[in-house]
């Protein structure tokens, strides 16, 4: 039997250890790591992919001191066309929040706010194709992918003098909703001070940086690779592996602006403050490393192993997939708008009424959905972003690690935030959770996780 007296020393002990995780490996460590192996990450593959066009494993480990060295100093840090290119993608993207829509409300925050956005997410989009297609079958455009390592470089800075004005405007003045600060500047600028950002009413910086300037800089750097990749063919050459990551990219973000309003009530905007992880992220981790398999694809010789037929079955394939991801989501969110009183599958929604307490202790209810997909597991949809991922990859087929990156990141993302998400589920709802992982089993995988 063990004696009160070595309790109470073994206590103060645990709460020491848990002081110091949380105050100097979660607040310093973790963040000042992350804010520099990100920057160096996203300039030197955007360098060894654009610039050098050698092998991965030659450039980072037989000669990497030299080629990290170069990927910095080689960057036109002021060129011109670059900062007026990042000028115009915001430009257009606070016009585009003010386009006539109508106005829908975010998931209410722990302290009574209720975010309010604007329905004009996928008309943004359809504009902004609209106006990108015709130009980029008018004009040639090699001269501007060859400045997309420039242009990643200039992100990159961009980013950091962003993420500096949101942590003096969390200081000084703070929008409505949760906003508060460590006393740790580190944490305070890597992490966030508020959790929803504003301008003015419809100015949210979180959908302006986000879906406005990184999101569908990711859709102009893959119609970029195509178009510059298409003039460099010969005559009679065409390059399907290309094509068809790009057509799966394209209705990947084009099926994201169509469902912005749902994105808006997930982890990324509901629960994680804006600061250098989710806006530094957006404006140069995004368009600088998402389109990894594009860039790679675009200057890698035509590939004869992936014919017309795979193309095709490749392309079914994804599609299907990316409509799954899709249906999966709004399965979820007509259950919420009907609070339950809808059709899934063909039947009534099964689901778990739950209760829990708010930050001033009142007892709200909410409702967990257990059948359609998200009877298989408590996060499908992941399941489906990873799959579609995976698919848009493929064409690379299995020469280099290069275009598989991205696949990879988001995997330990897509896990790292699955496990999160049911932490702080778990902590909200107590013993409901546990009844709902009761009936819903598996996190990400039926019968495997």
């Amino acid at each position: 039997m063990v004696s009160n007296s070595k309790f109470r020393q073994q206590k103060p002990a645990k709460n020491v250890w848990k002081l110091l995780y949380n105050k100097l490996f979660r607040e310093i460590l973790v963040p000042l790591f992350l804010m520099i192996t990100t920057p160096n990450l996203t300039i030197l593959l955007s360098y060894i992919i654009l610039k050098q066009n050698k092998p991965l494993t030659e450039a980072l480990i037989y000669d990497f001191p030299t080629t990290i060295q170069n990927a910095w100093l080689t960057v036109h840090w002021f060129d011109l066309q670059c900062w007026t290119a990042i000028g115009l993608l915001l430009g257009w993207g606070l016009i585009s929040l003010h386009l006539p829509a109508k106005p829908y409300n975010g998931p209410i925050t722990s302290n009574g706010f209720t975010p309010k956005y604007w329905h004009t997410g996928f008309r943004f989009y359809l504009i902004s194709m609209a106006i990108t297609v015709p130009l980029l079958y008018i004009y040639r455009v090699s001269h501007l992918f060859d400045k997309l390592y420039d242009f990643t470089g200039n992100l990159i800075v961009f980013g950091f003098i962003v993420c500096l004005f949101l942590y003096i405007k969390g200081l000084l003045w703070p929008s409505k909703g949760l906003h508060n600060r460590t006393g740790n500047p580190i944490f305070d600028y890597y992490w966030g001070i508020e959790l929803y950002p504003h301008l003015s009413a419809r100015i949210s910086l979180k959908i302006l940086i986000i879906c406005r300037f990184g999101l569908i800089l990711w859709q102009y750097i893959v119609l970029l690779c195509w178009k510059s990749n298409y003039e460099s063919l010969a005559n009679g050459q065409f390059n399907y592996a290309l094509t068809a990551s790009t057509i799966l990219q394209s209705i990947y973000l084009a099926k994201f602006f169509y469902w912005e309003d749902g994105y808006m009530n997930t982890i990324d905007t509901s629960v994680d403050r804006f600061g250098y992880m989710v806006c530094w992220g957006c404006i140069a981790y995004v368009p600088g490393f998402y389109p990894i398999t594009s860039l790679y694809l675009s200057v890698q010789p035509l590939n004869p192993n992936y014919t017309f037929q795979v193309f095709l079955l490749n392309l079914l394939c994804g599609i299907a997939v990316i409509g799954l991801n899709y249906w999966s989501d709004q399965q979820k969110l007509v259950f919420r708008a009907t609070n339950g009183k809808c059709i899934i599958w063909g039947k009534p929604a099964k689901l778990i009424r739950a209760e829990y307490e708010d930050d001033f202790g009142k007892v709200r209810k909410s409702i967990l959905l257990t059948s359609g997909f998200w009877g298989l597991t408590r996060h499908i949809n992941y399941t489906f972003e990873l799959m579609s991922t995976f698919l848009w990859c493929i064409p690379s087929l299995f020469n280099s690690p290069v275009p598989y990156l991205y696949l990879l990141f988001l995997t330990v993302l897509l896990i790292h935030r699955s496990v999160r998400d049911d932490n702080k589920c778990a902590k909200k709802y107590g013993k409901y959770w546990q009844q709902y992982k009761g009936v819903v089993k598996y996190q990400m995988i039926p019968y495997v996780y």
